[in-house]
């Protein structure tokens, strides 16, 4: 894996159609989400404070201006 930044902290795969990005992505606001992005799914952890919690869905595809 690449990483994504300047710092080797975040990784990404590369991969443009079914991305993995690690570690997890834990946001702390007015409720708490806490996931894994692997393979083009959004893995949605049981800590989540909302109805996707333990859920897994498809990232939508990436915009064609972003993709240049």
């Amino acid at each position: 894996m690449a990483p994504a930044g300047p710092e080797p902290r975040w990784q990404w795969d590369g991969n443009l159609e079914r991305p993995t990005l690690t570690p997890s992505i834990l946001c702390l606001g007015l409720i708490r989400c806490h996931s894994f992005v692997r393979a083009g799914q959004w893995q949605f952890l049981a800590d989540c404070e909302h109805s996707l919690a333990g859920r897994s869905v498809p990232l939508p595809p990436l915009p064609d201006w972003l993709l240049g």
